[in-house]
Formats: C-alpha cells, structure tokens, sequence
C-alpha cells in the first residue's frame, strides 16, 4: 500500500454520538495520509473530488471542505495536507492562468513523491 498514515481527530458532540448509537451507524473512518503538493505558490487554490464517498467525520483543518469537494491554498511552490484513503479528482486554478487538471484519478496513499501541479500556463506580463 505504501505511505505514511497520520493520525486524525474525530469529535462528535454528545447528541451526536446518541443518534449514531440510536440509528445503528457504521461510520467508514479511512486512515490519512500526507500528500505532497507542487504548484505555482500562493494564489493556487488546489481543488479535490472524491471518487467515492467522502467519510462525513473527515475535517482537516488545512483543507476547506463543501460535501465531497475539498479545497486546499498552498502557502509556497511545495506544500502537504491530509487526505483519507482512495481516490481523488484533482484541478488547480490561479487568475491569469488556465486551469490545470489531472486527466485521471489520484490515489492516496500516492505511489508517487507528490502531486505536480506546477505545469500550468499562465500569462507573462
């Protein structure tokens, strides 16, 4: 399988937890794993579609999440965040550039060292 898992932090508020046990739930909770990033720097914004179901419990901080869409805003050309296991739909976009995208699904844990959004074309001044 490969990759380094991280640990995550799952909170869930007393009435929460009440109806999971009530309603019989059987939450999918993955293990996460670093992805490695490459882009053109700040002002990318890393944009991520779960293949599957996107585990509802899964809230990293450094990623926004909007249902199974999570986004990500590198703070330099090499950044890292969370991700659970499976597979991911992946697109970069920054003003005065097209958007970048992955034409098939990325996998976490990645084979690779990292994701290599950095062939982007953008504008010259």
């Amino acid at each position: 399988m490969g990759g380094k898992t991280t640990h995550s932090v799952i909170e869930w508020s007393w009435a929460g937890l009440l109806r999971a046990w009530l309603g019989n739930a059987q939450p999918q909770w993955s293990p996460t794993y670093w992805v490695v990033v490459r882009t053109l720097g700040e002002q990318c914004r890393v944009h991520l579609q779960s293949v599957g179901k996107l585990d509802v419990d899964f809230n990293p901080e450094e990623l926004t999440r909007s249902g199974d869409l999570l986004e990500f805003s590198p703070q330099a050309d090499f950044d890292k965040f969370r991700l659970p296991f499976g597979s991911y739909w992946v697109s970069v976009d920054k003003a005065g550039c097209e958007t970048f995208i992955i034409p098939q699904p990325v996998r976490a844990p990645l084979g690779a060292d990292m994701i290599d959004l950095s062939g982007m074309k953008c504008e010259t001044p």
